[in-house]
């Protein structure tokens, strides 16, 4: 009899030392296996008063806005997808800038700030594109009284 308790005890705690826990690392899971979660990307605008259109440069996902407040782009972003916001329109006789607009999805975004400041009646927008710039910088100057580095 005692013999048979030893036994049955010994068949039992084999079957629990069956069910336990995996000595697998989940990290060690191949990228194909792992999966993706979705995040949003938005923000807020201030000072808007015309219509303003975004641009998500990574995804060509392009946001148009007409009035102050939060916002988030239609298409939400996979795991670690990079984002690059920038203002695709400015409003007229304004001149707004982006904050945070830049980075990878890691969790929903919600912290790009686009603030927009009016343009005087007598003032002129000046813009324009510098490329083959590798290193260094360039500084461009307005009527000898202004400059920006860049």
């Amino acid at each position: 009899m005692n013999r048979i308790k030893k036994v049955l005890l010994l068949a039992l705690t084999l079957s629990l030392a069956a069910c336990g826990a995996s000595t697998e690392d989940p990290s060690d899971e191949s990228p194909e296996n792992q999966v993706s979660e979705n995040f949003d990307l938005g923000g807020s605008v201030s000072g808007l008063s015309g219509i303003l259109v975004l641009k998500n440069i990574q995804n060509s996902n392009s946001l148009t806005l007409n009035d102050n407040g939060d916002f988030t782009f239609a298409n939400s972003l996979s795991t670690n997808d990079p984002y690059a916001v920038v203002i695709d329109t400015q409003p007229n006789m304004q001149i707004c800038s982006v904050t945070n607009g830049t980075g990878n999805a890691t969790s929903v975004i919600n912290n790009i700030q686009i603030t927009c400041h009016d343009i005087a009646a007598d003032s002129y927008l000046i813009s324009g594109t510098v490329t083959g710039l590798e290193s260094g910088s360039l500084t461009l100057s307005l009527n000898d009284s202004e400059f920006i580095t860049l």
